[in-house]
């Protein structure tokens, strides 16, 4: 009995020891084994480049007369209130709508399998 418990102290204590170990950091656009991932900050930052390519005025407002035809497609199912413009804070929710319905694992990341 003595060597029993003794066994499960000793396998208890290296389960403890091995959950303490520093995890390594990984740095943003950094995966694991080699796998790119994206965050929300840069997710949201390649959005708002996309966003403001078709801003021609900078008024952060696209106009649907000024968009080729698929984009115009993709931007009007953003459009919130339905008034043929997609203003930024629109855009900005239906990015944030993505990335969420996108991150399957809930960890704050995209990786590749995400993405795709």
């Amino acid at each position: 009995m003595v060597a029993i418990r003794a066994l499960l102290l000793l396998v208890g204590l290296a389960v403890a020891v091995a959950g303490c170990r520093p995890q390594k950091k990984v740095a943003a656009g950094e995966g694991v084994q080699g796998h790119q991932r994206i965050g929300l900050p840069e997710f949201r930052q390649g959005q708002r480049s996309n966003f403001q390519r078709y801003d021609v005025d900078r008024d952060n407002v696209v106009e649907y007369a000024d968009l080729p035809k698929k984009v115009s497609k993709r931007f009007r199912r953003m459009d919130s209130n339905k008034d043929s413009r997609l203003t930024i804070s629109e855009f900005e929710a239906a990015s944030l709508r993505r990335f969420v319905g996108a991150d399957a694992n809930r960890d704050g990341w995209l990786d590749n399998s995400e993405l795709n």
